[in-house]
């Protein structure tokens, strides 16, 4: 019985969040932010290793 509740309210519950994603920009970008900042940090940190690199290959 109480599994029964228990999978049924996670279904409802996913099934809730699935669809305020689908139809709510706003909310969809809020979620996905922390991706971008993400991708942004490694980009920047890639970027930084090579202008290092290039630096230190023209000290040698």
């Amino acid at each position: 019985m109480i599994t029964t509740i228990i999978v049924w309210g996670s279904l409802i519950c996913a099934a809730l969040y699935c669809g305020a994603w689908l139809f709510s920009p706003r909310l969809r970008q809020q979620i996905e932010q922390p991706k971008h900042q993400f991708q942004h940090q490694v980009q920047h940190f890639d970027s930084a290793r090579r202008e290092a690199g290039t630096q230190e290959g023209a000290q040698s």
